[in-house]
């Protein structure tokens, strides 16, 4: 609405009909254009995405785990960057989620997801790391992707 009066200002303006150039003194107001309901990715196509990791490999498998747990358990992509080994309850199958704002949450690890992280760790060779899904790089600045 004020993108209308303003442009009707100027429009005035411009005809001579007022002497001061009034359209700039109508505040903008601020329209986010995806402020509204967060899309998301048809079960068919997030199968898809899943299923073009390459799980013959540590990295694969790492992203596979990764697009697991954002897709199956809804996780923000900072919440699963600060997912540790320690965070996992295997015996009780909950995992603990670091939300905004230093917010926790108890959440259900489902089956699938657990034993996608499980195979993602089972193939690298930083098992020491306390990080459950982040991607180690060596030395040299080469991803410790073995086969």
């Amino acid at each position: 609405m004020c993108g209308l009066v303003r442009a009707f200002l100027r429009y005035l303006h411009l005809k001579g009909f007022i002497s001061v150039a009034l359209a700039d003194c109508v505040p903008s107001i601020r329209r986010w254009r995806l402020a509204g309901l967060p899309t998301f990715l048809p079960p068919q196509k997030v199968q898809q995405v899943l299923d073009a990791c390459d799980q013959t490999t540590a990295m694969g498998l790492r992203d596979y785990a990764v697009l697991m747990v954002l897709a199956k358990l809804g996780l923000r992509a900072s919440e699963v960057a600060a997912l540790n080994f320690d965070d996992i309850d295997w015996r009780s199958g909950k995992i603990l989620v670091h939300g905004k704002g230093r917010r926790q949450t108890m959440m259900p690890l489902r089956h699938d997801v657990g034993a996608a992280i499980v195979d993602s760790r089972s193939r690298t060779l930083a098992i020491e790391s306390v990080s459950l899904l982040r991607q180690s790089i060596g030395p040299s600045g080469n991803s410790d992707d073995h086969n």
